[in-house]
């Protein structure tokens, strides 16, 4: 009878212990909602305009400093930087809103920022700006390659009766 006792006994202090210690009431409560990077606003280069200032590395290339407005909920950026003649991007990190990238001259680019948090893999995108960077010496420049309006880049069309639409910028106005 006694070890049938001692059995119950321990039983009863086995279910106790894990009845007591193994619970946690924060399993059910709400986690905090991680909170979304805001987009940069660009500061310089300026949009749509002739580059002429940074340092001139050689006769081709010359170190641009990039900047742009801190924004809220965010740990670090990535710069796009879009050579227009070629199409290649080149993505450039930074854990500050300047970065010096060393650019072609003579030569059209896009860029933009891209918003980044640790606390989400949520991101935003500043508006993209263009710039011509500039070479010394040189008067006149050549316009931007022209943005596609009409029709959407991914659409369809007809052989005949469609209406083409598009955008050109031509920095310094000049028309020769």
């Amino acid at each position: 009878m006694k070890k049938i006792l001692n059995i119950y006994i321990l039983l009863f202090i086995s279910i106790s212990s894990i009845n007591c210690g193994g619970s946690k009431d924060d399993d059910n409560e709400p986690k905090p909602t991680p909170k979304i990077p805001e987009a940069s606003t660009l500061v310089f280069p300026l949009k749509n305009e002739i580059c002429t200032t940074g340092e001139f590395i050689s006769d081709t290339e010359s170190e641009v400093e990039f900047e742009w407005n801190t924004s809220k909920n965010t740990n670090s950026y990535e710069l796009i930087l879009k050579d227009l003649y070629t199409n290649n991007e080149t993505k450039n990190a930074s854990n500050t809103t300047k970065l010096k990238i060393r650019l072609k001259q003579n030569t059209p680019y896009s860029w933009k920022i891209i918003s980044k948090s640790n606390e989400t893999t949520e991101t935003a995108i500043s508006e993209e700006w263009q710039l011509y960077n500039a070479s010394e010496g040189v008067k006149n420049y050549a316009p931007f390659p022209a943005n596609l309006i009409l029709p959407d880049k991914e659409s369809t069309i007809p052989n005949t009766g469609t209406n083409l639409e598009w955008q050109g910028l031509d920095v310094d106005g000049l028309d020769d």
